[in-house]
């Protein structure tokens, strides 16, 4: 069941949704299992993670063929044609016999990096050494390989001497080729034999259409799309998307339905500017541009790049800017009322008041009931809201008697630590290669400082329960808790890993894996 949930993966799917579910192979004890594996390669690769999908790959105790199968086609996939040439060659040396799917992949990889005859090698080989008869897919790959070096005419007589007859997928791979190299004659070709097996897909009108403009025939053009229109075939929208903060976001040419549309819109204006100054010059033949609040939107061939733009100038949107851009900034949560400037949205500066820059409740003591016998009372940008874009926050931090705040490290802030009752052991690490303990015991009314990025803890040695109060040089300051980061991390980190850094039995880290992650989930 796990392998046939990862088998629906794709690029359009969750990233995020792919690892909880590795997660939950790895709390089920199935990664072990050679078809959860392959489907966790298949899905990483899918959803734009080659990373993962190598480490996955190593991590198997055992491969079958579809494992190098799923492994071949992830490089391939990524465009890392030489990658999968060199692991075919380890597959052949692990004795693993090649399938068709194999010799698909390396004619795809071939495709990528050029190897037009590496790739007519492996097309001859596959029914030669193996015994396994080509499909109208691996054909489709070799008109491909052929047209992405050029080579139309050799393409067209590979066409001509199939032993059957050319598929849909053949000449869709032709007409692909002669848009890219704009060879309208070839090109008109392969459409009319698309018309005739497909007349109901737009692909080749539109490919045909854009070839025709490639060349400058604005009249053969406005006949295909006439032609299109006539045969009542459409085209689906082109739709880019992009994954912030565990949110999917999409956008299709022209779309203002995002409640951030201004913004990004903005940024993207921007991004186009920043092209045109770096030398990029629109082809006029082939495009057909709309002035739009005075910035030039491509349509026609460029409508995937103008909504991957799109997608990037909402990461870009949603990033912050490093100094206030007003006097204050108050965080709303109504995104659709707000302005964007930096850190969250803000609201009207005419609807700010006092409550938006007051919080209560540092008075009141935290629960210290738990394993570590602390307790972190947090005031950041999510309790008083007006500290927005003013980089500062605090805590209170209240101690059971030997109760610690475990090793931890802040990312984005120093902290200043001062004591209000009891005692505490307090320290920090120095980073790589040092790695030196600098400590001291603090006493009530004693200060001290942790740098920005650096592992540091406090314990209370007393008897007696312990309060501090800290500041944080940021508004979002975050925290990483090694050990629940290291032993409780989501997906979790490989036991092999944690075993070898740590030195400990691999059952040790297994058990601790458990305990934190629960913790953590």
């Amino acid at each position: 069941m796990i392998s046939a949930i990862l088998g629906v993966f794709g690029i359009d799917t969750s990233l995020a949704l792919g690892k909880q579910i590795h997660s939950l192979i790895i709390k089920k004890s199935f990664g072990s299992n050679y078809f959860v594996n392959n489907g966790l390669i298949n899905m990483y690769s899918k959803c734009g993670d080659l990373d993962d999908s190598i480490k996955i790959f190593c991590w198997m105790p055992q491969r079958n063929s579809v494992s190098w199968n799923s492994m071949i086609a992830a490089f391939a996939r990524h465009g890392n044609g030489s990658r999968a040439l060199q692991l075919y060659e380890e597959m052949r040396l692990e004795g693993v016999w090649p399938t068709d799917v194999t010799f698909l992949s390396l004619l795809h990889a071939c495709a990528h990096v050029g190897l037009v005859e590496k790739g007519m090698g492996f097309l001859e080989s596959m029914a030669k050494d193996y015994g396994i008869g080509p499909r109208m897919e691996h054909y489709a790959c070799v008109v491909d390989m052929m047209g992405r070096a050029g080579l139309l005419n050799e393409a067209k007589k590979f066409i001509e001497r199939l032993p059957e007859k050319p598929g849909i997928l053949v000449w869709q791979a032709l007409l692909g080729a002669c848009s890219i190299h704009g060879n309208s004659e070839m090109g008109k070709y392969a459409a009319n034999q698309l018309f005739l097996q497909a007349p109901e897909s737009p692909a080749p009108y539109i490919l045909l259409a854009n070839i025709y403009s490639s060349e400058g025939k604005w009249k053969e053009r406005a006949r295909t799309i006439k032609k299109m229109k006539d045969m009542g075939v459409t085209k689906e929208t082109g739709i880019s998307w992009i994954e912030i903060e565990k949110q999917i976001h999409s956008f299709v040419v022209e779309d203002r339905m995002h409640p951030h549309a201004e913004i990004i819109y903005g940024v993207l204006g921007e991004l186009f500017k920043l092209m045109m100054d770096e030398g990029y010059v629109p082809d006029k033949r082939t495009q057909i541009s709309i002035v739009r609040e005075g910035l030039t939107m491509m349509k026609g061939v460029c409508f995937l790049v103008t909504v991957a733009l799109l997608a990037l100038a909402s990461s870009l949107a949603s990033a912050s800017d490093p100094s206030p851009l007003q006097d204050i900034c108050v965080a709303i949560s109504d995104l659709k009322d707000g302005v964007f400037v930096n850190g969250k949205f803000c609201k009207d500066l005419k609807l700010a008041s006092a409550d938006d820059f007051f919080y209560y409740g540092l008075h009141i003591p935290g629960n210290i009931t738990n394993l570590v016998g602390s307790m972190v009372t947090p005031v950041n940008v999510e309790q008083i809201r007006g500290l927005n874009t003013l980089g500062i926050s605090m805590v209170r931090i209240d101690y059971a008697p030997y109760g610690q705040n475990p090793p931890h490290t802040h990312p984005r802030a120093t902290e200043i630590l001062v004591v209000l009752e009891g005692t505490l052991l307090v320290g920090f690490v120095t980073s790589n290669n040092e790695n030196r303990l600098i400590s001291k015991v603090l006493y009530k009314g004693d200060v001290f400082v942790f740098p920005i990025g650096l592992i540091h803890f406090q314990f209370n040695v007393g008897k007696t329960n312990a309060v501090a109060f800290a500041g944080l040089s940021s508004q979002n300051p975050g925290v990483i808790t090694i050990a629940n980061a290291v032993f409780g991390s989501d997906p979790p980190i490989d036991p092999d890993v944690l075993t070898r850094a740590f030195q400990l039995d691999e059952d040790v880290v297994k058990d601790l894996q458990s305990r934190f992650w629960w913790d953590n989930n």
